[in-house]
């Protein structure tokens, strides 16, 4: 078992915690490819490389479900296209993420830029909109015209 990897051995050369190692593998991500007599796990050199791919891959902001289904792609011809509708998916769901965080943002801003000036005893727009009976997060749109309307 010179090749194989103990799970202390494998978490200091991949540079991750036990805890992760064996939440891979109960998550799928990852197989012991041998058990010793006494039960202990060990992996093959190749986990090295699957632990790199993982956690490159969830600095994408890849779920391990997609992380799954990307090492499952590894394995087979059609793997790319796969690969590919993936990163597709993902793309489209950060973009949404980035405009949904962007509205949030200006209307932060928005609040942030009406309360400055004000004298501390008027009631802050801040706390006003964040009670106020309204969808959020309010466009800064909508909250300029509902700040003006509580003057």
């Amino acid at each position: 078992m010179t090749d194989q990897l103990s799970i202390g051995a494998l978490a200091a050369r991949s540079r991750v915690s036990i805890h992760s190692i064996r939440f891979y593998e109960r998550s799928g991500l990852l197989t012991p490819s041998s058990y010793s007599e006494s039960g202990y796990r060990f992996f093959d050199q190749d986990t090295l490389a699957t632990i790199r791919f993982i956690k490159n891959a969830q600095k994408y902001d890849f779920s391990l479900e997609e992380i799954g289904n990307l090492l499952r792609c590894r394995c087979n011809k059609s793997g790319c296209g796969n690969a590919c509708k993936t990163t597709v998916r993902k793309l489209r769901e950060l973009t949404s993420e980035t405009m949904r965080l962007r509205k949030i943002s200006e209307s932060l801003k928005c609040m942030v830029k009406e309360k400055k000036g004000r004298s501390p005893s008027r009631v802050c727009p801040v706390l006003w909109i964040l009670a106020a009976d309204v969808q959020h997060p309010v466009s800064p749109y909508l909250l300029k015209l509902l700040l003006r309307k509580r003057k």
